[in-house]
């Protein structure tokens, strides 16, 4: 698969309890379980781990943040058990929701190193101004990403409304994302939560649902053999894609797109914790971050490490997007446990038309 966001489900849920019948272990000790989006990690970043610390990498995947959100919360009513998974890597938005709720915990007392290289906004992020409890993994935007050789002109959200590309076109199943589109598209705050924004957020959003379908997990692939001509995209999944149709193209629109940092967190039921701050400090040291900015086309957020990334990532547009372009870049809204809720249940609306 092409991209990051593709959730598997049943191998994933088939492993918990092989996962967990061995912790306990002196031996299990050496393992880390690593729960991270997909085709977002170098390309030898868990091997070059494994052979400097001799700690074995168990590594998953997940689709969304909204699939991520559950998983957590099905542990900590017990109706599912993910007790066993030691990273994972939320966005921003998500991480806040997990910390609210108790399912990540604080890194320990002097446990984290390399934080001074990253950049000096990054190391003062507002959700978590002293890096208590995370640390930034990558940083990109949303976006559209079209065929040229069907749509010429540059497109902006208007675009999924058009009744002529009906069946041809995607918008991501995440919920905090999909209705801020859904806002810029009706030319409102893109953070705004109040009753009627949403609602009106949610009649633009089943409009565009008239000729659109939800979809995080293929989209890119059906962009690549022409199933699908217009997709609100991931910057740094459209740059896989483009390797592959050098027809696709990628834009932050006039009227707005959105930016996201994801980062690495530690479940508050992680059997190894001290192996996950092993890993964060791994990934921290510049030329292992260069590493995987190489390879899953995603800005990491560490300065120390930018000389060393490959001039053509370096250079390319959609993964170090100009000052211009991110103005245009609206930050994943952080909301409250109410105002959330609301949205949750305005995109439900959305999926349900």
């Amino acid at each position: 698969m092409i991209t990051r966001r593709n959730f598997l489900r049943l191998s994933m849920l088939a492993t918990v309890s092989s996962m967990m019948a061995a912790c306990g272990s002196k031996q299990e000790d050496a393992r880390l379980s690593f729960l991270n989006w997909q085709d977002y990690i170098g390309t030898d970043t868990i091997r070059d781990f494994e052979k400097s610390t001799g700690v074995k990498v168990t590594y998953q995947n997940y689709s969304s943040n909204d699939q991520l959100i559950w998983m957590l919360g099905q542990a900590s009513s017990q109706r599912i058990t993910v007790a066993g998974y030691d990273l994972c890597v939320p966005s921003e938005h998500a991480m806040l929701a997990l910390r609210r709720i108790g399912l990540i915990k604080d890194f320990s007392a002097g446990g984290i190193h390399g934080i001074e290289n990253l950049t000096p906004a990054l190391q003062k992020r507002t959700s978590d101004p002293t890096n208590a409890f995370s640390i930034p993994w990558a940083l990109g935007t949303t976006g559209i990403a079209w065929d040229s050789r069907v749509l010429g002109e540059t497109p902006d959200w208007a675009i999924f409304l058009d009744p002529k590309l009906a069946g041809k076109m995607s918008l991501l199943d995440e919920s905090v994302d999909g209705i801020m589109i859904g806002l810029l598209a009706s030319q409102l705050p893109p953070t705004a939560s109040d009753a009627a924004s949403l609602q009106t957020a949610v009649t633009t959003l089943k409009k565009m649902r008239q000729q659109t379908r939800l979809n995080s997990s293929t989209y890119l692939r059906d962009l690549v053999s022409g199933q699908l001509s217009v997709a609100m995209a991931y910057s740094n999944d459209f740059v896989i894609a483009s390797k592959l149709n050098p027809n696709l193209k990628f834009v932050i629109p006039q009227s707005g797109g959105l930016q996201w940092t994801d980062c690495m967190v530690i479940p508050t039921k992680a059997p190894r914790p001290k192996r996950a701050e092993e890993f964060i400090n791994f990934v921290l040291q510049p030329d292992i971050s260069a590493g995987i900015s190489n390879t899953a086309n995603v800005n990491t957020g560490n300065a120390a490490a930018y000389n060393l990334i490959a001039p053509e990532v370096r250079n390319n547009p959609a993964i170090f997007p100009d000052a211009t372009a991110m103005a245009r870049a609206h930050p994943l809204a952080l909301h409250d446990d109410a105002a959330l809720r609301r949205v949750n249940e305005a995109w439900q609306q959305v999926k349900n038309a």
